[in-house]
């Protein structure tokens, strides 16, 4: 599997994707789908986050193409649950809260999700997630300075 993520993922959850020999790559946008695609991989592939605002978001088209390639598709957390819900009926997977949010809230809009960070690792917010349903993501509920373990809101 290959996991693409940043700062919703957890030292914990790191170690863990890492033991199970999870290969981690920085968060998606345009194209790195594609890219993994091209290069023949036909494995899983998870999608937590991916960059939007900085540069061009990962693509539905490329979501799409991996699945018709065979691949397995899953999104969670932050861009993954937000592209899981826009391509739920195209069969890519969503999990977890924020995912649930999506599929039985109206109103629910991908800005509460949004997080800008930095580019590198480990991701450092600029600021908090707009998220409006408390406990639906811990840092959201707590101030941007709060990194304990080394992580955003205690992560």
């Amino acid at each position: 599997m290959v996991l693409f993520g940043g700062p919703s993922l957890s030292e914990l959850a790191l170690e863990r994707c890492r033991a199970l020999g999870i290969a981690l790559r920085p968060p998606a946008r345009r194209n790195d789908i594609q890219q993994l695609v091209a290069s023949g991989y036909q494995g899983a592939i998870a999608l937590v986050d991916g960059v939007f605002h900085q540069v061009i978001s990962v693509g539905h088209k490329e979501l799409l193409s991996a699945m018709a390639a065979g691949c397995d598709v899953y999104g969670m957390s932050s861009m993954g649950a937000i592209r899981a819900y826009e391509l739920r009926t195209f069969g890519m997977k969503g999990f977890g809260q924020v995912y649930r949010y999506f599929d039985q809230e109206g109103d629910f809009q991908d800005d509460e999700v949004a997080l800008l960070h930095h580019p590198a690792p480990p991701y450092l917010p600029f600021q908090r997630a707009a998220c409006t349903y408390p406990g639906l993501h811990c840092r959201s509920q707590r101030p941007a300075g709060d990194y304990a373990h080394g992580r955003p809101g205690g992560h």
